[in-house]
């Protein structure tokens, strides 16, 4: 399924968009964000998406803060006024207040060391952290491989989690590709040659852009990892995640 949604990114025929609106509300997960993501990518049906969106048809709490950001990109006044109704102003957390909160939680950890459950810390690292990178060679391809991380640093994790803007490692730079066919693709590179250049975003599937068809490729200042990744989770399981990060061996 994910990979029909990806393939569907070359149309322009409205209809497409239209559809997947229609059944956006039955896919979950991946998928989801596999769906709003290709929704972004082309304004006509951004418009349809955000349409739905302040009809009600689709909950906006559904719709993560990367995917704010990417329709942004359209230069769209109408795009951009709905986006502020419903999400306010799409900027994200200061440096300020992140490393307020990196002092507030690696004072909890560093405190309470050994107190979480890395067990638990696994079901719930699956959920967050392994949906992009792999720990011993379990999780996703989207960003860097953790398992030879210096993962008992807690504070340099935190910075990483927290402000992954901070430190991009070579390589996983973010990029926005506007095309000649009105596409607007983001990612880090994964690959490319002198025809095509394949952008890997946030949900993991891989786009091959036409070197021809590129009106425009910049680099981004932001990570494709999405801030608040911590927000959503209590002390005691931000405890458990972080006793699984620094185990030194895989789990049974």
């Amino acid at each position: 399924m994910r990979r029909a949604l990806l393939s569907l990114q070359a149309y322009s025929d409205p209809s497409v968009g239209q559809r997947i609106v229609r059944q956006h509300n039955a896919l979950g997960g991946s998928l989801r964000t596999a769906a709003q993501s290709l929704l972004a990518s082309r304004r006509n049906w951004a418009a349809g998406f955000l349409a739905a969106i302040d009809s009600g048809a689709i909950d906006k709490q559904s719709v993560g803060i990367e995917i704010q950001r990417k329709l942004l990109l359209h230069n769209s006044k109408p795009i951009a006024s709905l986006v502020h109704k419903h999400f306010g102003e799409v900027s994200g957390a200061t440096t300020q207040q992140m490393q307020r909160r990196i002092e507030e939680l690696n004072s909890m950890l560093v405190t309470s060391r050994g107190a979480g459950n890395p067990y638990t810390g696994k079901v719930l690292y699956r959920q967050t952290c392994g949906k992009c990178h792999t720990l011993f060679t379990e999780g996703g391809k989207v960003g860097s491989d953790l398992t030879g991380f210096k993962r008992d640093d807690i504070r340099g994790i935190l910075l990483n989690v927290i402000n992954p803007s901070a430190e991009i490692r070579k390589g996983f730079e973010n990029y926005t590709v506007l095309t000649e066919s009105g596409r607007i693709v983001t990612g880090f590179i994964a690959d490319q040659d002198n025809q095509v250049v394949v952008l890997r975003g946030v949900d993991g599937q891989n786009v091959v852009v036409p070197r021809d068809d590129i009106d425009e490729m910049v680099v981004n200042r932001k990570s494709v990892m999405p801030d608040g990744l911590l927000d959503k989770l209590s002390n005691a399981q931000i405890r458990h995640l972080f006793a699984f990060l620094r185990v030194t061996q895989p789990l049974p």
